[in-house]
């Protein structure tokens, strides 16, 4: 019996023709004519594998597809919560198991891909579908010692794929013959293994993955997992890396680089024939409170009544709410948001950039301001230039320098994200030697821009730059002591900053590493009116040092009367 599942595959496919089924082949064409509400992604999903069955190089497994979609799963799975149903797909998983296993090269003939991407909303089968294709590729892929994979952050999480998996093998007659049920680990025909992992786990290492499902990557901490299941998957011949996720809010995280990989995979900015991806959200400029649209994150929404009562409940706490507007448009619409006591929304942050870029060259000879936070020994400093308008219409412009110590950096780069290795190859990050900051180089920058600009002064934190700021000052630049229970000072710049970008009123050059730092800024809010008053030290647990020296250079800027500007500019003197 152990082989005779195996002996099927091996042969031509009695396959069904699924006419009582709604094909992924009128999903395409739905998808393609509006029939159906979906996001821009999983249209150029569609448009993809029409594109793909013009190219000589790749051909589409019909007959396969079919068979897995109409005989397989709904024969030979069934659904794990109520009465003991087959696992009929939905027309969305009909496309993604059709796509995945059906697409072939011509060379190999193997599959084409070997990486899947899938994130939409919360409740929409996303686990109970790859409990079955854990199951599939455990007994069907004809690959000898079959090891599959489910990993999550912590080993309670992988239950959500895990068990349904188990309750899959024991409903079934036709499974329990092949597959053994054990505490952690399913054991089947070849040698081939279901095992469940923790992120934490010291079994990581030394894996031969021929199928592994990663689930919920955007709570990921660091990318250790998937890079430790993307080296790990070398010697078979067509294996599969699942990405399983939700939007979440990390958007300098392991999850937010594999998606922004792969939208522009899907829009076609980058060819990669590896990678599958299966987006559902809701677009930029949809209304939330459209019930139209929800199906384009919530593709299963026709097929459980109950889903739009729930999603009705939930826009109604989401309206009169700000912390539940953000976990409905993270959870429930897929959109990729920010904390939910976020300072600065991203989109403000993004419609500041210069277009085309401001240069250092331009920018000499003008007036300018300049901050320093600066970190005790080990850690990250940053100095910001700020220019002030000096005609109606000029926006205000800002410049930042970061150091970091070598050694630190060698740390970041084993224990986070491979964001601190770009950021120092783009030269948004200046490495000092040695283990700590060595302020030389930051005082040498600040004595480059006295002698370049016209610099009237620069802001300091006397907690770890006094020794600097007495040397600065000996170099004839002014230094402004900007002490951090300062309120109202820190009021006054926090404020402004927050202005200059909600208002259009500043440019910055960009960068990633920017960009995440104001995605972790929290305020400290200490008044009845929750006006901002400054970045909050204690709660901003991940780095945020350029937005602090970006709100001094303001504190500064704000309280400097410059001759040369307009009388309504707002500057005063202290």
């Amino acid at each position: 019996m152990h082989h005779c599942w195996i002996r099927y595959w091996q042969h031509d496919h009695n396959m069904s023709t699924g006419a009582n089924e709604y094909s992924f082949e009128t999903y395409v064409t739905d998808v393609l004519n509006g029939h159906i509400p979906t996001s821009q992604f999983v249209k150029q999903a569609v448009q993809r594998h029409v594109n793909d069955l013009t190219r000589d190089d790749l051909f589409f497994d019909r007959d396969l597809a079919a068979w897995i979609c109409y005989d397989v799963f709904p024969k030979l799975f069934q659904h794990t919560v109520g009465t003991l149903a087959p696992f009929h797909l939905a027309p969305w998983q009909a496309f993604v198991i059709a796509g995945v296993f059906g697409w072939k090269r011509k060379d190999t003939g193997l599959r084409k891909y070997n990486r899947v991407y899938i994130e939409m909303a919360r409740k929409q089968g996303k686990s109970t579908l790859m409990a079955a294709i854990a199951l599939f590729m455990l007994l069907f892929d004809n690959e000898p010692g079959a090891h599959c994979y489910i990993v999550a952050t912590k080993r309670d999480q992988t239950k959500e794929v895990w068990n349904p998996a188990v309750q899959m093998v024991q409903k079934s007659a036709e499974l329990s013959k092949l597959v053994r049920v054990y505490r952690d680990f399913l054991s089947g025909p070849n040698n081939s293994t279901f095992t469940r992992l923790s992120s934490d786990a010291k079994s990581l290492d030394g894996l031969n993955v021929h199928c592994a499902i990663i689930d919920e990557l955007h709570k990921h901490p660091t990318p250790r997992v998937w890079e430790v299941m993307d080296t790990a998957t070398g010697a078979r011949r067509q294996p599969i890396i699942w990405i399983i996720t939700t939007a979440g809010t990390n958007q300098a995280g392991v999850c937010y680089e594999r998606r922004d990989y792969m939208t522009k995979v899907l829009n076609g900015t980058y060819q990669d024939d590896d990678w599958f991806g299966f987006i559902a959200e809701i677009d930029d400029g949809d209304d939330f409170k459209n019930e139209a649209i929800w199906e384009k994150a919530n593709p299963n929404i026709r097929f459980i009544p109950s889903m739009v009562k729930d999603l009705r409940s939930k826009v109604r706490r989401a309206i009169s709410s700000p912390s539940e507007l953000y976990n409905f448009l993270t959870l429930h619409m897929c959109r990729w948001t920010q904390q939910s006591e976020c300072w600065i929304p991203l989109e403000k942050w993004d419609a500041c950039l210069a277009k085309p870029a401001f240069t250092y060259e331009e920018m000499k000879g003008r007036p300018c301001f300049a901050a320093l936070d600066l970190s005790q020994r080990l850690d990250l400093s940053a100095a910001c230039l700020l220019f002030p308008p000096l005609e109606q219409g000029e926006k205000w412009r800002y410049m930042w320098r970061f150091f970091l110590p070598e050694d630190t950096a060698d740390e970041y780069i084993k224990t986070s994200s491979d964001k601190w290795r770009d950021w120092i190859v783009t030269k948004q990050l200046t490495l000092t030697p040695g283990a700590r900051v060595d302020q030389t180089y930051i005082r040498t920058l600040i004595q480059e821009w006295a002698r370049d600009f016209d610099l009237l002064k620069c802001g300091y934190d006397p907690t770890f730059a006094n020794t600097l700021s007495m040397d600065l000052a000996h170099d004839g630049i002014e230094m402004v002591e900007i002490q951090q229970n300062n309120i109202r000072f820190l009021t006054e710049g926090t404020q402004e900053f927050e202005s200059q970008i909600f208002n259009g009123e500043m440019q910055h050059n960009g960068g990633q590493l920017l960009r995440w730092q104001i995605d972790n800024v929290k305020l400290d809010r200490r008044d009845s009116f929750c006006k901002p008053v400054r970045p909050d030290r204690k709660r901003n647990t991940k780095k945020v040092d350029g937005i602090v020296a970006a709100v001094m250079a303001c504190c500064v800027a704000v309280r400097t009367p410059i001759e040369t500007a307009p009388a309504d500019m707002g500057f005063y003197v202290v």
